[in-house]
């Protein structure tokens, strides 16, 4: 796991909490092993536990779950990657390992597994890779094994495990049809001859607002994204357009199906960053086309010349949000509202909680205080996506208890977004903060903002609100 990972910290803190049996709710009984885990995580990245968890099953009541036909080993590294996202975990039974995969549709896995079989693959297991990756439905590993078959024939057919692909006259055929159509479907790279080249991002350079004042339109450009079972590669046209005075980004695709992602927005200008944003959509059966305005979700005035970078990824599931009405096990309650949520996820998150919950693992009502609910819902929904919270929705509220709550990465986030968002009406309010809670950096953007707006603040009655004695005096001084 990247170290620097936004999920980093709350992943380490799930998967010693598994390790530990702290907060877990569901036990798998694996040959003579027992493995215990939290329904919340395991249902968020894998829709069979998913439904598994809330059918009225017998797992979903006796939270006891009992595995015949899974190798123990392959199962702990299963567990170990739906906790920590490592992609360097898969290693020894990797075929045990993709038919897990598999049977819980845990699809970034099996990615990787599709990567190690490709990593390992030589003209002595080609055949034995290519019925893997037919009877787990692994497109696109079976087409790149299936070129790398075309080009190795010769030796291939001379190997032992012929004779398996020729008593599977229905895999044969499968294979000699990508023999011939392969090369057309797929472009090239210089590993395997027609093996998908994934393009995920574009960037544009505008350099005047002569663009944006013309109801204009850039001409699309296609990225190419990992598909499914059924499609290699989807394909998504990208054009920037004007409208209505408007900086818009517009999707078109023909792809049938859902397909959750996530896109990311960044404006540079002179290589610097100057915002960017997150955004997570589903595209559907029904979709043909979907724009989204840049302004609205940058939530800036931009000034050319600058930058603009368009990237899409199909989303993982690790980090997002799950329905609250989904395996919960506490409620934080502000007045008469009650927040459902998972204690394991605000753990794994946030020390605060971690402390709070102390292994109790009843249902309980937890009382917050001091914080308003919408206040409580932002830092909520923060601890499930660790997606920044939009500029316009960053206040004092948030800041407090993002550093309550001891989410720094929140901290700092608000910190930056508070500083620039400096005024006579809340320089007080700001400075009060920074100092109660010992954001330095605020507290002297805070100080230079008053001494350098030193008559207004008096003229509008602050000064009497001002109890640093040290800030009195430069603000004195600064006065003619």
């Amino acid at each position: 796991m990247d170290p620097f990972h936004p999920f980093s910290d709350m992943l380490n803190n799930l998967r010693e909490f598994m390790r530990n049996g702290t907060f877990t709710d569901v036990v798998f009984n694996v040959g003579v092993y027992e493995f215990t885990a939290h329904k919340a995580v395991l249902a968020s990245s894998s829709s069979v536990f998913r439904a598994m968890f809330s059918d009225p099953m017998i797992e979903s009541t006796s939270n006891t779950v009992v595995l015949t036909d899974i190798d123990a080993n392959a199962f702990s590294i299963f567990l170990d990657y739906i906790y920590s996202r490592d992609n360097t975990i898969v290693k020894g039974d990797v075929e045990q390992l993709l038919m897990i995969a598999d049977k819980y549709d845990v699809e970034p896995l099996a990615e990787l597994c599709d990567k190690s079989f490709e990593t390992l693959l030589t003209v002595e297991n080609a055949i034995d890779t290519l019925i893997i990756a037919d009877r787990y439905n692994r497109s696109e590993l079976k087409t790149k094994v299936s070129l790398f078959i075309k080009k190795h024939r010769n030796a291939v057919s001379s190997c032992e495990s012929w004779g398996k692909l020729e008593s599977d006259l229905v895999l044969f055929d499968e294979m000699l049809q990508i023999f011939i159509e392969g090369e057309n479907n797929f472009s090239g790279d210089p590993t395997f001859c027609g093996i998908p080249k994934f393009v995920n991002e574009i960037t544009w350079t505008l350099n005047n607002n002569v663009w944006e004042c013309k109801d204009e339109v850039i001409p699309p450009f296609t990225l190419k994204l990992p598909g499914n079972r059924t499609s290699a590669s989807v394909n998504f046209h990208v054009s920037l357009i004007n409208r209505n005075g408007e900086l818009g980004v517009k999707l078109e695709s023909d792809y049938v199906g859902a397909l959750p992602l996530t896109i990311n927005v960044t404006r540079k200008k002179e290589g610097s960053l100057r915002s960017r944003c997150t955004m997570y959509w589903v595209w559907q059966e029904h979709h043909r086309e979907v724009t989204f305005y840049v302004l609205r979700m940058l939530d800036i005035i931009y000034a050319y010349p600058f930058d603009l970078t368009i990237a899409l990824e199909k989303t993982r599931t690790s980090g997002q949000h799950l329905s609250p009405d989904y395996t919960e096990d506490a409620k934080l309650t502000v007045g008469d509202v009650a927040i459902p949520v998972h204690k394991s996820v605000l753990a794994g998150s946030s020390e605060f909680f971690s402390n709070m919950f102390g292994g109790e693992r009843v249902v309980e009502e937890y009382p917050i205080d001091g914080i308003p609910e919408r206040t409580l819902n932002q830092l909520v929904q923060f601890m499930y996506c660790h997606r920044m919270t939009a500029p316009k929705d960053v206040d004092l509220h948030l800041l407090q208890g993002a550093h309550r709550f001891k989410l720094e990465d929140l901290v700092e986030h608000c910190e930056s977004i508070l500083e620039a968002g400096i005024t006579i009406g809340n320089v007080l309010e700001t400075y009060a903060v920074a100092e109660e809670i010992g954001l330095n950096r605020l507290a002297n953007s805070v100080k230079k903002f008053i001494v350098a707006h030193a008559e207004d603040i008096v003229k509008q009655g602050k000064v009497r609100k001002l109890k640093n004695s040290v800030l009195l005096k430069e603000l004195f001084l600064k006065l003619q």
